[in-house]
């Protein structure tokens, strides 16, 4: 469903549908739990792999994951060896698998600033604090004051030029994050628990939804009945003509993540190691 359709339904569910206000508020609300939404699961839409070398020169206790990153559905090596992800407080000498964890690397992002010029259509911004502090933000993610988006940084000088496309509000003086603090690093660890910094893998992850600001912007979810009950939810407009109870969210969210397509991967029997038991040649492999 395209964002204008589901905002005008909702409008017209409130009786609401000539009020700009409400109309403000329910994009505004939208973005808010579309993004809520896409945190709980990996949503197909929003599905990317990444190549990272962690025997690059840019190590520095784990190699730095995209901003943008949700959540992370599996993670390979080149010879087909999968990591298993576990809390670094978690970690024990003692397992078979190969394991990785996620760390925040900063309360304060790489850069903070509240100078930012932005344009409505644009595809950079300029900030004369980014530029005295002449930090190398090629291939950084920026995020934009209110906007939970992200947008990533091409360039080193200004105009810092990004993509995609910023369709939000124009702007002066705009607080702005250069690698906002949510931004994470990834560690690999070997079966014993140490470091390992001699091999490039792919991560398969979903990532935040782009920032929906024009009706023929997607909604990226396969069904939008959850979200718009939790927009409704949200609307004190709502609570006389289209009230809304917890439970008619739980059951909406169960349906959205039951058709939203898993992460395709084998439905072999795996052992301690996380490797496929082969029966077939050792009927007496172990399974954790």
């Amino acid at each position: 469903m395209t964002a204008g359709r589901l905002v005008n339904d909702i409008l017209e569910a409130m009786n609401r549908r000539e009020n700009n206000d409400a109309r403000r508020k329910v994009w505004d609300i939208m973005r808010l739990e579309l993004n809520e939404i896409c945190k709980e699961f990996s949503v197909a839409e929003l599905r990317d792999t990444i190549s990272i070398d962690f025997s690059s020169a840019l190590y520095s206790t784990g190699m730095l994951l995209p901003s943008d990153v949700l959540g992370v559905d599996m993670v390979r090596d080149s010879d087909e060896i999968e990591y298993i992800e576990r809390n670094q407080a978690d970690i024990e000498n003692n397992k078979n698998a190969f394991r990785f964890y996620r760390y925040h690397t900063s309360a304060d992002g790489l850069f903070f600033g509240d100078d930012c010029s932005i344009t409505n259509g644009g595809t950079s911004f300029t900030s004369a604090a980014l530029t005295a502090d002449g930090q190398v933000v090629d291939s950084e993610y920026v995020r934009f004051g209110e906007n939970e988006a992200y947008y990533k940084v091409s360039t080193d000088t200004s105009p810092f030029t990004f993509t995609p496309t910023y369709w939000g509000d124009t702007g002066r003086d705009v607080d702005f994050y250069v690698r906002p603090p949510e931004t994470q690093r990834m560690v690999l660890l070997d079966k014993d628990g140490d470091e390992l910094t001699d091999r490039t893998i792919t991560v398969y992850y979903w990532k935040a939804p782009r920032a929906i600001y024009r009706p023929s912007d997607r909604i990226p979810l396969v069904s939008t009945e959850a979200l718009t009950l939790r927009i409704l939810r949200r609307m004190p407009e709502a609570k006389e003509r289209r009230p809304v109870n917890n439970n008619e969210v739980m059951v909406a969210m169960r349906k959205l993540k039951n058709i939203n397509p898993n992460f395709p991967r084998s439905p072999a029997a795996r052992g301690e190691d996380n490797k496929v038991v082969d029966f077939a040649t050792n009927p007496f492999d172990e399974r954790d």
